[in-house]
């Protein structure tokens, strides 16, 4: 079926060349048919003294045909992209364009450019609210790393101003479906993948104890709530205006490869809702597994969602900040 489907496309294809071939053939003829008719109209005497004038005349026409063959395409092309749009009665069609209006997104942007956005909105923001699962793949700058984009805007280019970063990762449990597609999808098993987040958490902890990073990090784990979504919230330091960056996992690739959405602030905007959500789950849905307090890197949680959980944190928790647990 799919096959004759596109063998009908390239049909079709074919024929609307040739009728744009035609057409521009047709135009050519009657706007030069038109032009010498005008000089003649003139009572030019002679027209051979005048064939530079002429070809101008065909070469003009042949530009004038393309110019409105083009404008035609576009035109054409612009009813296609709103054809979905014109199905629905006129007061859908304003619900839906106030929908996209109301919910602020600015475009949906991939790398590298989405890196340059994200760097010039960290640097100019006072606040930063992450909510992602590992983030393995933002804040470190090596070999494993995919994407190292939070590294640079936090050890690097904005080291040196003072902000607030309030960090949304997953609890790893190992019967959280969540935690077995994150790892499956950077190809590496749970115990690995556990042991790079405590990596990130340590990474992380280490600025807190700087006294030349001016970033002021707190860290926090939510569990199974609302875990597919990930996205950034930055709010600049002039206006309180916010802007969030926004995803949905894909279970194939690593969450940093993916493209987001940009989103402007407003009431009744995505952003909005977003912004309240990661409050919401920051103040009243997770845990601290290792100490927010500047100096302290203890593992606070006496017990964990399973046994053999619990076993696993304290392993890798022990194996990256070089402490036995009693």
């Amino acid at each position: 079926m799919s096959f004759k489907m596109d063998n009908v496309d390239k049909q079709n294809g074919r024929r609307e060349h040739y009728k744009d071939l035609f057409l521009v053939y047709g135009l050519v003829f009657i706007l030069s048919g038109l032009l010498l008719l005008l000089f003649s109209l003139l009572r030019i005497p002679n027209l051979q003294d005048y064939q530079d004038i002429i070809i101008g005349v065909i070469f003009l026409s042949i530009f004038i045909s393309f110019f409105l063959i083009v404008i035609a395409q576009k035109n054409n092309r612009n009813r296609k992209r709103w054809r979905f749009l014109l199905s629905y009665s006129e007061e859908e069609q304003t619900a839906i364009l106030k929908l996209f209006n109301i919910a602020r997104i600015k475009g949906l942007w991939a790398l590298p450019d989405l890196d340059e956005e994200i760097k010039r909105h960290f640097l100019e923001s006072k606040k930063v609210k992450i909510k992602v699962t590992r983030g393995y793949n933002l804040f470190f700058n090596d070999e494993d790393s995919k994407r190292d984009i939070f590294y640079h805007c936090i050890f690097d280019a904005g080291s040196k101003d003072k902000r607030e970063i309030e960090l949304l990762l997953h609890l790893p449990c190992l019967h959280s479906l969540h935690t077995r597609q994150r790892a499956e999808a950077n190809h590496m098993d749970v115990a690995e993948y556990v042991e790079k987040l405590f990596e990130v958490v340590k990474k992380l902890k280490d600025v807190t104890l700087s006294t030349e990073n001016k970033n002021e990090i707190t860290v926090k784990f939510y569990n199974d709530y609302e875990v597919k979504w990930r996205y950034y919230i930055f709010e600049e330091k002039s206006n309180y205006k916010k802007t969030l960056y926004l995803n949905y996992y894909d279970d194939r690739i690593s969450g940093a490869e993916s493209a987001m959405l940009k989103i402007e602030y407003g009431e009744g905007s995505l952003c909005h809702d977003f912004d309240k959500k990661f409050d919401d789950i920051f103040s009243n849905k997770t845990i601290e597994l290792v100490s927010n307090i500047k100096g302290d890197i203890s593992l606070l949680p006496k017990t964990f969602c399973h046994p053999e959980c619990g076993d696993l944190i304290k392993a890798k928790y022990e194996d990256v900040f070089k402490v036995k647990q009693r």
